[in-house]
């Protein structure tokens, strides 16, 4: 049903006085799920509330004996075909056959408050709504099942999120990055936090045996040390997935190392307003590079690092929705405006893809 999804995440849908089978959630449809009705009872004589489906009437309330204000009552069914749904013990026992469900309400009913439509599952018992996580993973499935030339992978319709992030032009390569800030973040940005060009131009990953010798290095000495004991110990460690692509090398067609790639981007730095030379530097690097692959000189030296902008970062729980490959959210959550129907979702990706 249409609504306002509230912290439960359920939607809601009012009644007002005197209607007569107004049709909840646009035209309703067989599975459509009401949760709870929140009754507001003023006038005792006309307090009656009816929950009709297709031909069948479900008198939830007659006339009241005393003007009983609000009361929130347990409904729990869904309309099925010839099922008969349990509900809570004060409405009994309903047979739900038809699509659109209906409710009727007297004069005396203030308001009246339906939570919506649930999934149904195939034991036709009402499932709980699906979280984010699920609707982004079924986006991101379909989109990848559409053929290249209109922006999905062509994979099969049942792909999974790894088939997604193998796919090419995606997010295929294994990494780690750690942070000491510690923070839950949306996007892995560098930039929000360094100040030197080199560590500010992109974030830098690596291997996991990296991240833990950062770690050590930066915190992990820390711990079980009483010299550091009313330290506060924070960090965290991202598991990654990828994309490196188009790589930035030296002049000789290898990798450089951390010094050189360093003196060169400082040689450019405006060091009165690093906060704009190094968004202009990132801007330089990345319209031309997906990656900057360097010889680490301080975590496992020798060992390669790559420094990249947002985009070419997912975490390795993301969805890997190929509509959404260029942005810098890790895991391209769902929401455009705060919806979060999937159909509404995708479209709106299209049409962004399309501009």
């Amino acid at each position: 049903m249409s609504g306002i999804a509230n912290p439960y995440r359920y939607q809601y849908e009012t009644v007002a006085v005197s209607q007569t089978a107004q049709v909840l959630g646009g035209t309703g449809a067989i599975g459509d799920y009401v949760h709870r009705l929140i009754i507001n009872t003023i006038t005792v004589a006309t307090a009656g509330v009816t929950l009709i489906d297709g031909s069948t009437s479900i008198v939830i309330q007659t006339a009241a004996s005393a003007v009983i204000g609000v009361q929130s009552i347990e409904i729990n069914t869904a309309s099925l075909t010839g099922a008969l749904m349990p509900v809570a013990k004060n409405v009994g026992k309903a047979a739900l056959r038809e699509g659109a469900r209906q409710i009727e309400t007297g004069t005396g009913i203030g308001r009246a408050a339906l939570d919506p439509r649930m999934e149904i599952v195939p034991n036709n018992m009402p499932k709980f709504l699906k979280t984010d996580g699920e609707i982004r993973s079924e986006i991101a499935q379909r989109n990848a099942a559409l053929p290249i030339s209109e922006g999905g992978l062509g994979l099969p319709a049942n792909n999974m999120p790894m088939d997604r992030a193998n796919a090419p032009g995606m997010f295929p390569t294994d990494a780690y990055h750690f942070s000491r800030h510690g923070a839950d973040v949306q996007e892995l940005d560098s930039g929000k936090y360094a100040i030197a060009p080199f560590d500010a131009v992109g974030t830098h990953v690596g291997s996991k045996e990296q991240v833990l010798d950062r770690f050590n290095n930066t915190v992990g000495y820390k711990v079980n040390n009483p010299m550091y004991a009313n330290d506060e110990l924070k960090g965290v460690t991202y598991p990654l997935r990828v994309r490196t692509g188009r790589q930035m090398l030296g002049d000789d067609g290898r990798v450089m190392s951390e010094t050189p790639i360093s003196l060169k981007f400082s040689e450019t730095a405006d060091y009165g307003d690093l906060r704009t030379s190094n968004a202009a530097l990132r801007e330089n690097i990345f319209s031309k590079y997906d990656s900057i692959p360097y010889v680490n000189e301080v975590e496992l030296p020798g060992a390669i690092s790559h420094i990249l902008p947002p985009a070419n970062i997912r975490s390795r729980f993301a969805a890997f929705d190929p509509f959404r490959k260029h942005e810098a959210d890790i895991l391209a959550g769902v929401g455009i405006g705060g919806m979060l129907d999937p159909e509404a979702v995708s479209e709106e990706f299209r049409k962004k893809e399309r501009k």
